[in-house]
């Protein structure tokens, strides 16, 4: 049987600890990019919520309707401080742009008559805040950072209530 000589065992031990730190090192890329997924996600529909308030603000008919705007308004200016300063800490992009959906979204209501304007405004906002929602499920479960998981896990509950609020909203416009 023949042995291995130890520059030979030093050498295998090298390339075996070398493909560890790659694997290690790509699963610490792959959470960042899932970290950054989330908050550009996340971003776009507290952005896409903003300018939406913006809009129900100036087109919206009914005083429930620009009440809930305001409400809106006043808690996504909240969330996008929050998200801005644990981005910028953290190193990750904060997009100045809506993402495709949430664009298409804003647009469609950027275009609505004002007669349509309210019930298309709480469907959409219902729609928006469901697709919100399961986004910070699913990254309560997948994002890689502590401090961003807690702000998803403490989120959440907010984020549900105004669920309420709007599917009480849009309720009243069938």
């Amino acid at each position: 049987m023949k042995t291995l000589k130890i520059p030979t065992l030093v050498m295998l031990f090298v390339v075996a600890l070398s493909t560890l730190q790659s694997c290690k090192k790509e699963k610490e890329e792959e959470i960042n990019l899932k970290d950054q997924t989330f908050v550009t996600t996340a971003y776009s529909k507290n952005s896409f919520a903003m300018q939406a308030a913006i809009l129900a603000r100036s087109k919206g008919a009914a005083s429930d309707v620009t009440a809930y705007a305001e409400k809106l308004s006043t808690s996504s200016a909240a969330t996008a401080q929050q998200m801005t300063t644990l981005a910028q800490a953290k190193g990750w992009v904060v997009p100045n742009v809506l993402q495709p959906e949430d664009q298409a979204r804003l647009d469609m209501l950027n275009n609505i008559d004002a007669a349509a304007f309210n019930k298309e405004f709480a469907k959409t906002m219902v729609t928006s805040q469901l697709d919100a929602i399961t986004a910070y499920e699913r990254a309560s479960t997948e994002v890689g950072n502590a401090e961003l998981r807690t702000y998803v896990n403490t989120s959440l509950p907010a984020l549900r209530t105004q669920l309420n609020d709007t599917n009480a909203l849009s309720a009243k416009y069938p």
